[in-house]
């Protein structure tokens, strides 16, 4: 069954108009975190260790915390912080999502990232062992791959599990909002 979205006529002037404001919006965002973080990193990351000041990068601002992971000497730690920052995606996303997205349930939004970011913290946790040995990356087991098709077909029977959570504010489960077969 597919849901119709009513079409609603506007002029393009309006379309363009809404579209810088919403960049406007969203640049806003990149700003402001990336000046606090320069703050920040003049006044108060600089005396903590490298990892330390790369992970609370990567939650406040993503490619700033990405960039900043150079700095951390293990491999396997900053595979690790990478995988969590680029899942969780950070503070900023989540504050530009939330100014241009109507009727987000936040804190949905907000336990979903975590879930998101735990989830590949594990995962980066066991590839790295599989990986990288003495802070260098080793020949791959020929199990590897046999693994991973298992965690994605776990990943994929958990996902069916918790399709039934609502997401939006309508009360509908997220799936019935997709089109699934389409009729003449």
């Amino acid at each position: 069954r597919c849901v119709k979205i009513p079409q609603r006529k506007r002029p393009i002037q309006t379309i363009v108009n809404d579209g810088i404001k919403t960049m406007g919006v969203i640049c806003g965002w990149i700003v402001l975190f990336r000046v606090l973080l320069g703050f920040a990193d003049r006044w108060i990351l600089f005396a903590l260790p490298n990892t330390a000041s790369a992970l609370i990068k990567c939650i406040a601002e993503i490619s700033s915390g990405i960039i900043d992971l150079r700095n951390v000497g293990h491999e396997q730690t900053r595979f690790i912080l990478c995988a969590i920052a680029l899942s969780f995606g950070g503070l900023c996303i989540m504050m530009q999502t939330a100014s241009i997205t109507e009727g987000l349930a936040f804190k949905s939004y907000i336990w979903g990232k975590l879930l998101h970011a735990l989830i590949s913290c594990v995962l980066a946790h066991i590839t790295s062992h599989l990986l990288y040995h003495n802070n260098e990356i080793s020949s791959i087991s020929p199990f590897v791959p046999i693994f991973i098709i298992f965690i994605t077909f776990i990943f994929q029977k958990s996902m069916e599990f918790f399709r039934s959570i609502i997401y939006n504010k309508e009360n509908k489960p997220a799936r019935s909002l997709l089109c699934c077969s389409a009729k003449k």
